[in-house]
């Protein structure tokens, strides 16, 4: 039987190569169908002439690729067409690019701006490639359809939670071009998203891991010190990674709170919306510490974070990059024995887990995490289907 087993996993594996050599990745999955799009602030107004397009950077000279399901034919002919010919998708042509470039300029976020890019990208190198027009029904089905399909069989292979967001950039673009007259119609808003698990795919941890790991820094070093406080304020507070590496000193302040004057944190959130956090008392004394260690003052413009050293570029007064949030958290899980996958945003699962066990409310819990829609607590309550917090206990008749 043990032998039969592993024929059947190696008869499995070749069936698998097999399949990923006979569909080679889509040519929007290679990085040369669509330029890169240089991001613009979202406080410029881009204005371009029409005959512009040739010689803006987007318009890049990059040799098209061969299109798999076409042969020979090269990919500007699938967009604009033989010379002489109407072309067989000749959807916006130049002012594709401009449009794009409009439909991105307008996001207030960096963030947000950056996924679009990516998402937009992607979107137009399908089309591209496919040799079809963005606005047509057909076209977006057949687009999603791929977003979900296995990379080995020539999809982007993406769960149905990322095909949904790239879907829904998509949608958004097009309903942007139809409200400046350049589609007619956005045949988007007739298709659904797929069904998605409401789960964040997000592991959190347990109490006795987090206490593990707040004792694992060395409080004696400066890094030990900064790498402690930046773990007490993922697990306390919450806060996003990026949030944390853009705090500054003029974002702590002092507020009456009763009777009482507690230490705040200001958190300029995504879409420019801020909220503000007491802190707690372990993380104040902390904090208080670490400032007084580093010469920082509340209400300075300084970085509450940067490099310890900088052996690149000597740099010192800049933010640590994000990355490094990454590493503080992965290094002390490791050294607490945690096996499992875990990230910074592991760290505000848990802390949102945390607060909704000791009967915080969803309002409050809301306010804490910093998001416009109550459905998200559902997403990153990961205690919630614990067997011993089940209703059943309390049934009785």
């Amino acid at each position: 039987m043990q032998f039969l087993a592993k024929i059947g996993v190696w008869w499995g594996y070749l069936l698998r190569v097999f399949f990923r050599n006979a569909a080679p990745p889509h040519p929007s999955q290679q990085g040369l169908v669509t330029p890169p799009i240089p991001l613009l602030e979202a406080s410029t107004s881009p204005s371009f002439d029409e005959d512009e397009t040739d010689s803006h950077p987007l318009a890049s000279s990059h040799p098209p690729p061969r299109h798999r399901a076409t042969g020979k034919v090269p990919l500007a002919e699938l967009i604009e067409g033989p010379a002489g010919s109407d072309g067989l998708a000749p959807w916006l042509k130049g002012e594709l690019i401009q449009e794009m470039q409009r439909f991105i300029s307008t996001q207030r976020s960096p963030h947000t701006r950056r996924a679009y890019e990516g998402d937009l990208r992607q979107f137009v190198g399908y089309i591209r490639a496919e040799g079809l027009p963005g606005d047509s029904f057909d076209t977006l089905l057949s687009y999603r359809e791929w977003l979900v399909r296995p990379d080995y069989e020539g999809g982007a292979g993406l769960t149905r939670g990322s095909s949904n967001r790239k879907f829904a950039t998509v949608r958004s673009f097009l309903a942007w071009l139809q409200s400046r007259g350049k589609v007619k119609e956005n045949p988007g808003l007739w298709i659904k998203n797929f069904r998605a698990k409401t789960e964040s795919p997000t592991q959190a941890f347990s109490d006795i891991e987090v206490a593990d790991i707040l004792s694992r820094p060395n409080y004696q070093t400066s890094s030990g010190l900064m790498h402690a406080v930046v773990l007490h304020i993922l697990f306390y507070l919450g806060l996003r990674r990026g949030e944390v590496v853009a705090l500054q000193g003029k974002h702590l302040g002092w507020a009456r709170v009763g009777e009482n004057t507690v230490l705040t944190l200001r958190v300029p959130g995504k879409g420019d919306k801020e909220r503000i956090l007491p802190l707690p008392e372990k993380l104040k004394t902390l904090l208080m510490k670490y400032l007084d260690k580093k010469g920082l003052s509340i209400g300075d413009d300084a970085f509450l974070f940067t490099p310890v050293k900088n052996n690149v570029t000597r740099v010192m007064n800049k933010p640590i990059d994000s990355q490094a949030i990454y590493y503080i958290v992965k290094k002390y899980s490791e050294m607490a024995g945690v096996d499992k996958r875990v990230s910074p945003h592991s760290c505000r699962a848990t802390c949102i887990s945390n607060a909704l066990d000791h009967a915080a409310s969803h309002r409050s819990v809301q306010q804490m995490a910093g998001w416009s829609s109550p459905l998200m607590i559902e997403r990153y309550d990961k205690r919630r289907t614990a067997l011993q917090d089940s209703a059943v206990h309390v049934v009785e008749y």
